[in-house]
Parts: C-alpha cells; sequence; structure tokens
C-alpha cells in the first residue's frame, strides 16, 4: 500500500504502537491512537515482508472509510471489496470501543451494501463479544471489517492480514521449562526484541535471562544469543528450552552462562553487543497486594540493581545499539502504583524516539492479566 492510512488493531496498546514505528522506521508519516484498541498510521509504504514483524498486532487493514452515518461507510468498504467478498463468501464485522448500538448500525449497513453490490452467498458470522478474533479469522477463512471511533465518527477498515501466531503459541506451552508463572509471553519477548532494532547475524544479550524467553524468541530469527543470570536452575532452564527450539549439536546461535548483570565487562571479556534486551523484575512473589511502605522498600531495593545493571549494559552496547529494560510496577493495598524510574543522560543513553510521535517513558503495555506487579518498558539508545 502506497501512503495509505492503515488501522492496527493493537495487542498491547500503545507499546504496539511504538513497535510499529520501530519495525516500519522512516515510512510511518503519521501516527493516532482513536482508541486504546486501534491506532490508525499514515505510511509512505507497507511491504509485505515488513508485517510477520509486528508481533504487537492483531489486524492489519487500510483505513476504507470515515463516517459519520454506518451506512455511507459500510456502502465505501463494501465496494472497496466486492470482488473479494464474492469468493470469501465468509464475512465478519469486529467492533472495537464502540458501542453495542453503534456496532449492530453497522452490521446492518455492512448487509445492507453487500446486497446493494450483488454480493447474494455472503454469510455473516456473529462473533461472541462483537470481534473476530485473529486467529479464528485466519481458520475460518473470513473478510473480517474492523470498525472504531475516529474522529468523532467512525472507521471501519477490511482486515488484509492477521499474524500466523501458531508458532508462537507453541514456543510458550510446548517448551521443557515454562515457568509460566514468571515468563513474559512469547509475542511480548517478539515486541521487545523489535524494539531493540537487532537482525539477522546480530548479537542480543539479556543478562536476566531466567528461563529464556526472550531469547528464544531472537534464536528464531537467527540472532545470536547471550544469555546470563545469577541463578543456576535458571541458567539450565535457558539452556533446555533454547535447545529444544534450536535442535541442533553444532553451532547452536547462543551461549547462557550463570553471572551478575552488574559485571558485564568482565563476563564478556570486553566484547559488545548490537543490542540489550531484558526483564530484571528482581520482586519476590507475592499472594495478595503489599502496603505502600512494603512495595516502596522493594522498589527501592530493585532500582539500586536496576541502575548498577544499566550502567554495566552501557559498557558492553555498540554505538547505535538499543537497551529494552521492563520495569515492576506495583498495586498497592490502597490501590496506588508504583515503580521507578530510569535516567539514562549521565550515561549517555538516550531515549529512542521512532518516527513522528514522542513517547513519553516508560511505556505500559495494555491489556495485561497480571494482579500485583505489572510492567512498563524503557528504551534507551546509544549515539553512534
Amino acid at each position: 500500500m502506497e501512503a495509505e492510512d492503515v488501522a492496527l488493531v493493537l495487542a498491547f496498546g500503545r507499546l504496539s504502537v511504538l513497535e510499529a514505528c520501530s519495525v516500519l522506521e522512516g515510512d510511518v508519516l503519521r501516527a493516532e491512537a482513536p482508541c486504546e484498541r486501534v491506532a490508525v498510521l499514515k505510511v509512505r509504504k507497507l511491504a509485505s515482508d515488513n508485517l510477520p514483524d509486528l508481533a504487537g498486532v492483531h489486524k492489519i487493514g487500510p483505513l476504507a472509510a470515515s463516517c459519520e452515518e454506518p451506512s455511507s461507510g459500510a456502502a465505501t468498504v463494501i465496494g472497496s471489496i466486492a470482488e473479494v467478498l464474492r469468493d470469501k463468501a465468509q464475512l465478519s464485522v469486529s467492533g472495537y470501543d464502540v458501542s453495542e448500538e453503534e456496532y449492530e448500525a453497522v452490521v446492518r449497513s455492512v448487509l445492507d451494501a453487500a446486497k446493494a453490490a450483488g454480493v447474494r452467498k455472503a454469510h455473516l458470522l456473529r462473533p461472541d463479544g462483537g470481534e473476530m478474533l485473529a486467529e479464528r479469522v485466519q481458520s475460518r477463512s473470513a473478510l473480517d471489517i474492523v470498525v472504531f471511533p475516529y474522529h468523532g465518527g467512525l472507521g471501519l477498515s477490511p482486515t488484509v492480514w492477521v499474524p500466523d501466531s501458531a508458532s508462537m503459541r507453541e514456543r510458550g506451552t510446548q517448551r521443557p521449562s515454562p515457568r509460566s508463572e514468571i515468563s513474559m509471553s512469547p509475542r511480548l519477548a517478539r515486541v521487545l526484541l523489535n524494539l531493540s532494532g537487532v537482525h539477522n547475524g546480530q548479537t542480543v544479550l539479556d543478562p536476566f535471562c531466567g528461563s529464556g524467553t526472550i531469547l528464544a524468541e531472537a534464536l528464531t530469527r537467527s540472532v545470536r544469543c547471550l544469555g546470563l543470570d545469577a541463578k543456576t536452575n535458571r541458567v539450565r532452564e535457558a539452556r533446555e528450552n533454547l535447545g529444544w527450539l534450536s535442535g541442533t549439536t553444532g553451532d547452536r546461535g547462543y551461549d547462557i552462562r550463570v553471572g551478575d548483570a552488574r559485571d558485564l565487562p568482565r563476563m564478556l571479556r570486553r566484547s559488545k553487543v548490537d543490542g540489550i534486551v531484558s526483564e530484571p523484575f528482581l520482586l519476590p512473589r507475592m499472594r495478595a497486594r503489599p502496603g505502600r511502605s512494603v512495595a516502596e522498600g522493594l522498589i527501592g531495593e530493585a532500582s539500586e540493581v536496576y541502575g548498577d545493571s544499566l550502567a554495566s549494559m552501557t559498557e558492553v552496547l555498540k554505538p547505535g545499539g538499543r537497551i529494552v529494560l521492563v520495569v515492576p510496577v506495583m498495586l498497592t493495598t490502597d490501590g496506588e502504583e508504583l515503580s521507578m524510574r530510569l535516567e539514562g543522560r549521565r550515561l549517555g543513553l538516550k531515549l529512542f524516539q521512532p518516527g513522528p510521535v514522542g513517547f513519553e517513558y516508560p511505556v505500559r503495555p495494555s491489556f495485561e492479566s497480571t494482579r500485583w506487579i505489572r510492567r512498563a518498558i524503557y528504551v534507551f539508545e546509544l549515539p553512534s
């Protein structure tokens, strides 16, 4: 698509917009977030080989209509896809942050427009909750129309691409050492990896690698992986998971050791890496929300390790490289959220700002299901 307004259904809210601006780089001319679930980007071009890299996106399609009345928008969308719809037969409408009344009005208008366009065999699928999930769009071979609030009216976008998430789901559920209680999802790990900018043949470091979720996503992209963790059992788990994934006894593409993230120059023998991605967290497991004083103490202790580790990471990062770090956000018993601030300026780092959008750090991923500890993300860049 050339110079198109493109609608993206987001997996992680504003974090997904940051990822899209990073992956598409200079091709993003404008970025809007009309609602938490959908973003609209004006892109110079959107090449098909870039789409699989967008791990934080569930659906992508051109913004075919922006309207006040559902009937006019539906006629425009159906007119643009009528030929495809005659072959597809399966049609669905997914509403994001629209009222039930607006959603039903769009559904009626889409059916009326399809009949007016001579599409007689189109079968409307009625998804639960008014959203056809991406995997169902794929499995049912449906033509899904996304509708969302836009500029005081509605935006309508026919879905032209959804990710094939089967392999990602398998990596999350079938690996030998899942560690589900502490591991992030492979999808989020891929988003963080994309933010680092590392690519085929380069080297990424995770100095708090845990069971290796981030490194596993790097390995699938032919990125060389270095992992450290202070706990021997975590190192063993990471090796098991990456060994299961690589399935080779030759050049495995990874090296995982026991080590201290605050002493990286010595651990790496003064060698440097192209990018660093990590989720230290460093907090104990809790069965309930902590009080404010307990949370402040835990965040304070973790902040010291984060600060020392960030300085150590900067020493082993190549110029032009990025550091992607996840910090914890703790929910207290009185409803407050407590976190830490990371400062990179004194280390020569700057906050990563891709494209035309100014992102405020830390960036919070949306739609997290965790109860008491949530995530926030920093992306630092070391100028060339």
